[in-house]
């Protein structure tokens, strides 16, 4: 853990038995959660056999609409309580402990088809975002996408 990080796993950790409600009230910074994944999923075209990695995947509320559909899904969280409300709705994904932060984890290097996010990177200043994003694109597959959704601020 980062020091004086001022976003710790705890805080995700206590939010993760009311984190589907918060997204549901339609309230800052939620307003419009449920347009923002279905445009990152429209953005993906996903199908059958494409293998997605989900960054900060939560509960699972972006991947489970890419598991509907038959992707291949690994998806990654820094919250140890995020990851288990996600495997409760998503038996069939891979997850994987991880704080975007931090070098890319071994399991995570190789190539996906779809690299998503929604609502992860705001947490994360400029060069976090640059420098997460510049490592993450080698692992596109050729012809890959890299979809991430997010709330915006003035």
């Amino acid at each position: 853990m980062l020091f004086d990080d001022p976003f710790p796993s705890s805080e995700f950790d206590n939010w993760a038995e009311t984190y589907d409600a918060s997204v549901s009230n339609e309230q800052f910074p939620f307003y419009g959660y449920r347009d923002v994944i279905t445009k990152i999923v429209t953005l993906a075209e996903p199908r059958a056999g494409l293998s997605f990695l989900d960054l900060g995947t939560g509960t699972g509320n972006l991947a489970m609409r890419f598991a509907a559909l038959g992707c291949n899904l690994l998806c990654t969280d820094f919250s140890p309580s995020m990851l288990e409300k996600a495997r409760q709705k998503l038996p069939t994904a891979r997850f994987v402990l991880y704080d975007l932060r931090r070098d890319l984890s071994p399991e995570l290097k190789r190539p996906f088809d779809r690299i998503v996010s929604a609502y992860v990177f705001h947490h994360f200043d400029l060069e976090d975002k640059i420098r997460i994003l510049s490592n993450l694109v080698h692992y596109l597959a050729p012809n890959g996408r890299m979809i991430i959704g997010d709330i915006a601020f003035k």
